[in-house]
């Protein structure tokens, strides 16, 4: 289904559609030609990060899931709710991993023997769960370079083996066992073999699980990037912090844990546990401060680790304190702005001396603002492509503009440009949005809240009227005039704002709905005729006078509301009601004159994808100018075929007739299109002249010696034998003026040339009275005597 039909299906409720549809109209799917491929691939190599690739990912394949599994049931999908409990599970498993094997290293006991104890079940364990992870991986679908799904597993583990399963090798391939065994040192608890235990941090390969998953959750907005931060940075701390301490601890291993090292032999009389946690100590005390001294580096080895390890901290500290820093700032700058922008406004308000309600008005405004800026609808749409931002609008805005009697029968295309081109603008309660006499240049749609209309400055509850949806200036903004009412806010409003000039450009592009809403808006004026009097007043007058005249027509309960203010008003507005209803239709009149020269100039210069588009977008292609010419007959004057050829598909009328009588046809003619004026003709096209006006033609043409223009009209077939009121044909005047090539083409015809007009003469006897000689001549060869 095309975009066209999308449209048509999400808006079934528009019954305007245009009068004028292609013969052959038929709606196409939409492919992807070749450059689809080109920009895909252009726009891989742009978004080449990650980050980006996975929300792609995400996005493009989720609503496919379903379906792949069905085709191949064993292959495992990423979004499926198992694989990804698997992947948190492998994730922990990996995180473990980083503490166990370089715990292993530092406190465990080398040569692995005697194999049954707890560490050496849980090493086994973890190969076997990352060796599975890795046969999953080969059988798990992935996204190839161009981001499309492989589910085949030929291509699965091409893309595999290119990287990552080299990766996972290294984190479960056993280079310490195959290390121990080369040397002899298995089942030793050798100096040698505790340096070969270094060979188990090959197995910290299978952390790169864990920057995967941060690089996914920092997009994730179920957490808050300050709680995220805080526990990314307290991870890296604490793995920093343990991964110093064990190296603390391998060093003083390799010295026996002598006196020249920093626990000296104080470490015997310690527990597993107590070694590792007094350790870990100095540690995070080093890496917080320089430490209290009570533990300090003795040997070189221990020195020269303890500067490289403070170094360091240098770097991971700053990151720690920038990366919070920079999130509690972000968090405090709504605030400082609105602040700032609050200290401005008082600042502002004592110059100019502002009363109290207005800086109050205009503080409750600011506040309303900045509570607003962060989830406007122009700071989140920006973010997205056209396409989507047309569904969110639609989501947003589309029923409560629909529902107005002013959109009513409007087409899908203008609502989805009025709406992209609207902004949104929220009023605090008691904000003035329009004023009475003022002229609007903004077209105002209430979405949310409550205003209330009332002629006067100072409303009251007699002459007030509120509103809780629709438009709110239509009259005024279409027909340029000024407003009949005050409007002020009742409640916190939320409205849609389309500038006069962003409406005349949609209005130039969608000319039927456009001339569709002046039309709701005339029918609305008709309606809205507020005559709150009894009967009407041909003059008012002052006091009891006025009230004795109207006095037998009102009840008594209205003589109570009925004063000579209220009765002014209401005649007032009566009036301007009905100059609001002329100015409507001066409205309408004056741009159906714009959108007819605009179609009729695309015409004479041969613009058909103007004039399509005008059409499709509902524009009468019959629509004539002052002078009742349609753009059919300027097309066939200029000659343009293929503005013919495109307006005879909206089937137009080929008949008609400008205010000189003439017709497509004969503008054909006269101007010598041979090939438009046939196409004319096939199609059904006639003159339309009258015996009386087809005579005048003829011998006009004949008089002139536009033989040429002659033979164009015998061809759009005139009457060749066409009278006038002294039914003189048009070989009575070629006879008369000696015009033998013409009266060649009129027999060609088949021309009578023995009819007789009102004196009883024929052709022959024209020729002879004029004595034409030449004209005779042939005359006599054709007329049978």
């Amino acid at each position: 289904m095309s975009s066209h039909d999308e449209d048509r299906d999400e808006f079934k409720e528009s019954p305007y559609i245009s009068p004028h549809v292609r013969k052959d109209e038929k709606m196409y799917d939409l492919g992807l030609d070749s450059s689809h491929s080109s920009k895909r691939s252009t726009e891989s190599s742009i978004h080449s990060s990650s980050i980006v690739r996975d929300i792609k990912r995400e996005a493009t394949t989720r609503h496919v899931a379903e379906i792949h599994r069905d085709e191949r049931k064993y292959i495992v999908y990423p979004w499926t709710p198992y694989y990804k409990n698997w992947s948190v599970f492998i994730l922990v498993c990996a995180i473990f991993t980083a503490f166990f094997e370089t715990h292993e290293v530092a406190y465990g006991r080398a040569g692995l023997a005697p194999y049954d104890d707890a560490s050496s079940i849980i090493d086994y364990l973890l190969t076997v769960l990352f060796l599975f992870d890795i046969i999953l991986n080969f059988n798990k679908a992935v996204y190839d370079e161009e981001e499309d799904i492989v589910e085949d597993r030929k291509g699965i583990a091409k893309i595999y083996m290119k990287k990552m399963f080299w990766i996972d090798l290294l984190g479960i391939f056993p280079f310490y066992e195959v290390a121990l065994s080369i040397s002899g040192e298995l089942g030793k608890n050798s100096r040698a073999s505790q340096y070969l235990a270094i060979l188990r941090l090959f197995r910290l390969f299978r952390l790169h699980r864990v920057t995967d998953l941060f690089s996914r959750i920092q997009y994730n907005t179920k957490i808050s990037l300050l709680t995220l931060t805080l526990i990314r940075n307290f991870t890296v701390a604490l793995v920093w912090a343990h991964l110093a301490a064990c190296i603390f601890y391998f060093i003083a291993r390799q010295y026996d844990f002598n006196d020249d090292t920093w626990i000296g032999g104080d470490i015997n009389d310690l527990t597993e546990t107590e070694k590792y946690m007094t350790t870990l100590y100095w540690s995070i005390v080093t890496f917080t401060t320089v430490g209290y001294g009570d533990f300090s580096p003795v040997n070189t080895i221990e020195q020269l680790w303890c500067m490289v390890y403070m170094l360091i901290n240098i770097v991971i500290q700053s990151w720690i304190i920038g990366s919070i820093t920079l999130v509690i700032v972000k968090n405090d700058e709504v605030t400082g702005n609105y602040r700032e922008a609050l200290e401005v406004l008082d600042e502002y308000s004592k110059m100019h001396a502002f009363p109290k309600d207005l800086r109050t008005q205009l503080k409750t405004q600011l506040k309303l603002d900045f509570d607003n800026r962060e989830i406007s609808d122009e700071k989140v749409l920006q973010h997205f492509p056209t396409s989507v931002r047309r569904q969110l609008l639609r989501k947003l805005y589309l029923t409560p503009l629909i529902q107005t009697k002013l959109m009513h029968g409007v087409r899908q295309q203008f609502v989805d440009e009025f709406l992209s081109t609207c902004v949104v603008e929220i009023y605090g309660p008691g904000e003035d949005i329009l004023t009475k006499k003022s002229i609007s240049s903004h077209l105002y749609l209430l979405v949310e809240g409550t205003v209330v209309k009332s002629s006067e400055k100072v409303s009251n509850n007699e002459n007030e009227k509120q509103v809780v949806s629709g438009f709110i200036n239509h009259f005024g903004f279409f027909t340029e005039s000024p407003e009949l009412e005050n409007v002020r806010s009742l409640t916190i409003c939320k409205t849609l704002a389309v500038s006069r000039s962003a409406y005349k450009l949609i209005a130039q592009d969608h000319p039927g709905s456009a001339g569709k809403i002046l039309k709701n808006l005339l029918q609305l004026s008709e309606k809205d005729q507020e005559v709150e009097l009894p009967q009407p007043l041909n003059r008012l007058r002052a006091g009891s006078l006025y009230f004795e005249e109207v006095h037998d027509s009102i009840s008594k309960k209205d003589q109570k509301k009925v004063n000579f203010h209220s009765s002014l008003n209401t005649k007032q507005k009566s009036l301007a009601r009905t100059k609001l209803q002329d100015l409507v239709r001066m409205h309408i009149s004056k741009q159906n004159d714009d959108h007819t020269t605009r179609f009729l100039y695309a015409a004479s210069r041969g613009d058909t994808s103007t004039m399509s588009i005008m059409i499709d977008q509902g524009f009468d292609a019959n629509s004539a100018d002052y002078d009742s010419r349609t753009a059919l007959m300027v097309a066939a004057m200029k000659g343009n075929k293929e503005v013919i050829e495109m307006l005879l598909e909206y089937n137009v009328d080929l008949n008609r007739c400008d205010m000189h009588g003439t017709t497509a046809l004969y503008e054909a003619a006269r101007n010598g299109h041979d090939s438009i004026m046939e196409e004319l003709i096939a199609k059904g096209a006639k003159l339309c002249l009258k015996e009386g006006a087809a005579a005048s033609t003829l011998c006009q043409a004949i008089y002139e010696g536009d033989v040429s223009l002659l033979r164009q009209l015998l061809k759009a077939k005139i009457d060749v034998n066409a009278a006038d009121y002294d039914k003189r044909t048009a070989a009575h005047i070629a006879s008369a003026e000696g015009n033998v090539a013409a009266l060649k083409v009129l027999v060609e015809f088949g021309a009578d040339l023995n009819r007789k007009d009102r004196w009883g003469n024929n052709a022959f006897d024209e020729a002879k009275s004029a004595k034409a000689t030449l004209a005779q001549q042939y005359l006599s060869t054709v007329v049978p005597k």
